[in-house]
């Protein structure tokens, strides 16, 4: 087989499977609530349409604020669809202040449970008095290496957006990390300047 005739198999492989396409749908079957469902096709080497991904969630808003649950389904060994992550996000709101919680639930994250809390990150924004907003957002994770002790913070990032003038606003960003010795430690400072709204 000649070099030419090597890249050009290679080439209609490359351009078969780069085909996908996805098939949204939504319904919202009660008031404060909607749902939806996403499958990702692609060819498969007859040329037949391939289910590879498939996420189903819903939303629901209520007084207390509103819930998303995510559950995503990808090809297994075995060219079955099993569930490989699952996302759930609470949002609520005050009067001056605005609360998110994303969890994420991943198999065997914790090495025993199917399907395990393996992620939470938690985001709070506050309305300072100037206009501008304050946000600290914490990661919580499981230890790699030992997956069944509590999850602990391991990421916490502060963020301050504050008006510096007639359209100009200043906002700063502190990321700090969990070092070897499981102290928080500042490892990046950003400073951005933006003009307009």
């Amino acid at each position: 087989m000649t070099l030419q005739c090597i890249a050009g198999i290679c080439f209609s492989v490359v351009i078969t499977s780069e085909a996908a396409i996805a098939q949204p749908r939504s319904e919202a079957p009660a008031p404060g609530l909607v749902r939806h469902e996403t499958t990702i096709l692609v060819r498969d080497i007859n040329g037949g349409w391939r289910s590879i991904e498939v996420r189903r969630g819903e939303a629901r808003t209520g007084p207390s604020g509103r819930v998303e649950e995510e559950t995503i389904q990808r090809r297994d060994l075995n060219g079955g669809l099993a569930v490989t992550e699952r996302n759930v996000t609470s949002r609520s709101r005050t009067n001056d202040q605005e609360q998110a919680v994303i969890e994420t639930y991943t198999p065997y994250a914790d090495g025993i449970s199917p399907l395990a809390l393996s992620q939470r990150v938690q985001r709070t924004t506050t309305a300072t008095a100037d206009g501008g907003r304050y946000t600290v957002e914490e990661v919580e994770s499981r230890s790699r290496v030992a997956p069944t002790e509590p999850m602990r913070v391991t990421g916490r990032t502060l963020t301050t957006v504050r008006p510096a003038g007639a359209g100009r606003w200043v906002t700063e960003r502190q990321v700090f990390e969990r070092d070897l010795n499981g102290q928080l430690r500042l490892v990046a400072t950003e400073t951005e300047d933006l003009l307009g709204e």
